[in-house]
């Protein structure tokens, strides 16, 4: 349990990567990072973004989400 813990506290909660993965053992950036960032479009994160900017401001309890047509 305190191993998974550690581990989870390592990566980042937004991107799943963690120090190492950029950083090398003396602290500088990496010449060669495990990842790439590359845009991607999601068509049904858009299309949650659109419906969501449609709610009115202050609107409380309103969450858009994807459902099949």
């Amino acid at each position: 349990m305190l191993a998974w813990l550690a581990a989870t506290a390592a990566v980042c909660p937004d991107c799943g990567t963690s120090e190492t993965d950029w950083i090398d053992g003396r602290g500088r950036h990496r010449p060669d990072p495990t990842f790439e960032a590359t845009p991607i479009r999601c068509y049904g994160c858009a299309a949650i973004s659109t419906a969501a900017s449609k709610v009115p401001d202050g609107e409380k309890g309103v969450r858009v989400v994807l459902r099949p047509a």
